[in-house]
């Protein structure tokens, strides 16, 4: 963020909080969003129409495999510990579908923390952040990827199941589910959430 932005920024904050606006609450859901959800992260070779639908067949394998692996799981925290666990089969399961489909490429499985921009699903938009994914690369990794949330189990329509948004409520609380149905008009309170922790994380500092 540019100083002069940054500064724009921290001031409507200011000028919002003592007016009244519940910025630590947006805020608290927001990162709430981001440490309770695991996403996963499959990168296409190449853009070439052939390595973007090995992409999707490898997508279809690992979710066909994978699915029921998390069903015991009542935390982002426990779905880590089993898709960490796991890791290596997923590379197995994701390596022996591309070499089944005919090609040499070899894949790459990995449990990281990565930044993902605005991302629409269906009918939620997930925020952009940092959040927890399986990521699975193909070859170069140079290709456009597919992303899909695995726990909550978001990507079951992609798998053929049905998941309705009336349904989120098991997994998310109000503020989350209204901030990933409307999350284009929260684009201000998401700069100044981010302005907001850094700040607190400056006095946090300070007393420590």
């Amino acid at each position: 963020m540019k100083k002069l932005e940054f500064i724009f920024v921290l001031a409507l904050a200011v000028y919002l909080i003592i007016s009244g606006l519940d910025i630590e609450g947006f805020s608290k859901d927001y990162n709430s969003l981001q440490d309770n959800v695991v996403r996963i992260h499959i990168l296409a070779n190449s853009d070439e129409k052939y390595d973007q639908e090995l992409k999707l067949a490898v997508r279809n394998r690992i979710l066909e495999y994978t699915n029921g692996w998390l069903s015991g799981c009542s935390s982002a925290d426990e779905a880590i510990a089993v898709l960490s666990t796991r890791i290596d089969e997923i590379n197995n399961i994701a390596q022996a579908k591309v070499n089944e489909c005919g090609y040499s490429y070899t894949t790459k499985s990995e449990v990281v923390e990565m930044k993902f921009d605005d991302r629409v699903y269906d009918d939620i938009t997930m925020p952009h952040g940092k959040y927890t994914a399986v990521r699975v690369t193909i070859g170069t990794a140079s290709g456009h990827n597919w992303w899909c949330v695995m726990y909550p189990p978001l990507c079951i329509p992609a798998s053929g199941g049905e998941l309705n948004i009336d349904d989120y409520d098991m997994y998310f609380t109000d503020g989350e589910i209204d901030i990933m149905k409307n999350c284009k008009d929260y684009e201000i309170k998401f700069r100044i959430a981010e302005v907001y922790d850094f700040v607190k994380s400056l006095f946090e500092a300070e007393k420590s």
